[in-house]
């Protein structure tokens, strides 16, 4: 009987003090490249909290839209993890999220009402892209050029189901035992202005 009530009285303590989590209040706001507000963009935003069943972490979402300074402000309580999506027709979607380092009392997280500034990328002549990720691909043809389709993620004919020759391979293999042995591709591409571009991104961004 004692090791029943002891749980009971556990059981209370713990989903009493998942209610009781610190309230959070945060500002977003969007802006565009040039740092000029903008108006309308839909804002979503969870807050992480203690899953009911005591075992993860399951979300809070609330939504809104920017007043005419760009700005949306929410709060609601939350172990310390907010995500936030901001979307507005003619941009590129905007995620990222914020994590509270410290609270007063265990009734509020600090800072309070911080603002998070969201730069979002304005669509200007949109090119498709496509990213295709391969673990082994097998040379089809040694010593004769072989063209690979990126968007359709094949070989051409007569190789696979491929159509355009975006990349195109020439290898040659030399083959004496397991331990010596050695392949060669030469990567040429179909037109001109066709090739590889490095680009860098800002992680903050």
């Amino acid at each position: 009987m004692k090791v029943t009530i002891i749980f009971a009285v556990f059981v209370f303590l713990f989903v009493g003090n998942a209610l009781a989590l610190p309230a959070a209040k945060i500002t977003i706001k969007a802006v565009d490249e040039g740092r000029n507000a903008i108006v309308g963009a839909q804002v979503k935003i969870s807050f992480s909290v203690p899953n009911e069943s005591g075992i993860g972490l399951a979300d809070i979402n609330t939504n809104g839209i920017t007043n005419s300074n760009g700005i949306h402000v929410v709060s609601g309580q939350t172990i310390g993890l907010v995500g936030f999506c901001v979307d507005k027709e003619g941009y590129y979607q905007s995620c990222s999220g914020y994590e509270f380092k410290s609270s007063t009392l265990s009734i509020r997280w600090e800072p309070w009402n911080p603002t998070i500034e969201v730069v979002m990328k304005k669509k200007r002549n949109p090119v498709p892209m496509y990213r295709k990720y391969l673990e082994a691909l097998p040379i089809p043809a040694f010593k004769t050029p072989a063209g690979y389709d990126l968007e359709k993620g094949e070989w051409v004919v007569p190789y696979g189901n491929g159509v355009v020759s975006d990349l195109v391979f020439t290898c040659e293999n030399e083959y004496v035992s397991f331990s010596e042995a050695k392949t060669n591709c030469d990567l040429t591409f179909s037109n001109p202005q066709d090739g590889l571009q490095e680009y860098r991104f800002d992680p903050n961004n």
